[in-house]
């Protein structure tokens, strides 16, 4: 899997976190502290009106044991409780397959009125699967298994209850490739969607529940600055429109261009039946890749203009003392959910704070922070810190895709900051964590959101090559601009 880190700082910012009016849950636990996929991207919540909340996780209780399995917990909107609480919060939860599996990630069958949840299973060939719930029988599933090799599933479902998937090739372990079902036991044979190939499991799925439109995104993470691209359909997956690239937003001015930054899209179809999409970007100035000033925006091509920003994280570059960790930015991994009678957004990711790090692994620590837009997503609300500071990081988060009146997040809180499963400091028992929030509570003022020039870049890791920084070694780009200065990275042993 390929590895991403990088090392830079952001100020710090003094926004005074958000009261809970309602105490967090802890509906289970994992020492698996990647998430789902190794970006992060797949839903880890539904909220289903009227029925309750469906939470999903990757969960493991020893290291380096492979014994994973996809956790699923359930809270009913009559009852108001978990049905899985166990002894210990490790012990919460459920298996949603009753082997092994990897990953996983949950969707909303509208018409059965039950989860639907994917996840990688078997071995040479492993291949996707889902899980389906049995309408009226919380933690009853049927089955069904996809073709083989392919892994990283992420599933979405449209209103006709087609369930749909968009896997990596498991031998190159890149591309974009689809397959769905109608009838819950035959697959259709995959169909290759991306061009060109993100070289990176950084799909994204996501399905109306209105009609039968669907589409599948993805980040060409080999390019700078990182393209954005979506192909849609609108029957029901029977076929498929052209790659579209979508514009960068105008996040900095000038000869800079906004870059996506891999594992920090999200998208979501509107009340409208429109695509809209969330997404972290950083400044691309000629060669180089600047990780800051970082920019959340959000897109909807409905209107005009379409992009608007979200929120800003300033880059104090002389401030560099600690690691951002694996496949994360400054600002990441975003999430939006609107209330269907409204129209109102609701915007959470992962934001890390330079006045908080982990000294075990010297790796920043995350929370979560949030922003709202009453005006269809032309502005947004000043952003407002929802969790710490604290001895925890929370990398990994989701807002349900329907907030109502209130907002549904699921995250896990790392006890030690850092990718244990890479490496990176010890694996703890982190506990998984349900919040809900009446959305009235972030109707705040629109906060500015000032510009800020880019800074130098400092050493870079990505994908196994070190680029140490504009100006170190003159290597011209296209605009005359010096460039990243690359170098090997080898280990100890002499081995890339």
């Amino acid at each position: 899997m390929r590895a991403l880190f990088v090392l830079f700082a952001v100020c710090s910012l003094a926004t005074p976190a958000l009261p809970l009016t309602a105490p967090a849950d802890t509906i289970g636990g994992t020492v698996y502290d990647m998430s789902t996929i190794c970006a992060g991207l797949q839903r880890m919540v539904y909220y289903a009106p009227g029925q309750g909340v469906h939470a999903t996780w990757v969960w493991a209780d020893s290291y380096p044991a492979m014994e994973r399995n996809c956790r699923y917990n359930f809270r009913g909107d009559s009852s108001g409780a978990w049905s899985w609480i166990g002894p210990d919060f490790m012990s919460s939860g459920m298996n949603a397959y009753p082997g092994w599996c990897s990953f996983g990630g949950v969707d909303y069958d509208i018409g059965r009125m039950v989860p639907v949840i994917s996840y990688s299973i078997g071995s040479m060939p492993v291949r996707p699967a889902v899980a389906r719930g049995i309408p009226g029988q919380p933690g009853q599933f049927e089955y069904s298994e996809g073709p083989g090799e392919y892994r990283w599933p992420w599933c979405a479902v449209t209103a006709s209850g087609t369930i749909h998937v968009a896997a990596t090739d498991d031998a190159t372990r890149d591309g974009v490739w689809y397959t769905r079902t109608t009838d819950f036991q035959n697959w259709s044979v995959p169909v290759h969607l991306s061009d060109p190939d993100p070289t990176f499991p950084c799909q994204v799925a996501v399905a109306s529940k209105q009609t039968n439109r669907l589409a599948v995104l993805w980040v060409h993470a080999e390019t700078w600055p990182c393209d954005l691209y979506y192909r849609a359909s609108t029957d029901d997956g029977q076929t498929w429109g052209n790659p579209v690239l979508v514009p960068p937003p105008p996040a900095y001015g000038g000869d800079t261009v906004a870059g996506f930054y891999i594992a920090s899209t999200g998208a979501l179809y509107d009340r409208g039946d429109s695509l809209c999409i969330i997404a972290s970007v950083n400044p691309m100035l000629g060669d180089s890749s600047y990780y800051g000033p970082c920019d959340i925006w959000f897109h909807n091509p409905a209107r005009s203009p379409a992009w608007s920003r979200v929120h800003r994280v300033e880059v104090n570059a002389t401030s560099v003392r600690h690691g951002l960790g694996y496949n994360s930015t400054f600002a990441c991994r975003p999430k939006v959910g609107q209330n269907p009678e409204t129209g109102e957004w609701l915007a959470v990711w992962c934001q890390l704070d330079t006045a908080n790090f982990e000294p075990v692994t010297d790796v920043y620590r995350a929370d979560l922070w949030l922003a709202a837009s009453q005006d269809d997503g032309r502005t947004w609300t000043e952003a407002r810190r929802l969790t710490g500071p604290d001895t925890r990081s929370r990398m990994y988060a989701d807002l349900a895709p329907v907030v109502n009146d209130t907002l549904h997040l699921v995250w896990i809180e790392d006890l030690l900051a850092g990718w244990g499963w890479m490496g990176q400091g010890e694996c703890t028992d982190n506990p998984v964590v349900y919040v809900k929030l009446p959305a009235h509570e972030l109707a705040i003022e629109e906060g500015p959101k000032p510009q800020a020039p880019c800074p130098k870049p400092g050493a870079t890791v990505v994908r196994g090559v070190l680029w140490r920084g504009a100006g170190t070694v003159p290597q011209s780009g296209a605009s005359g601009a010096l460039g990243l200065s690359r170098a090997v990275l080898l280990d100890a042993a002499g081995r890339r």
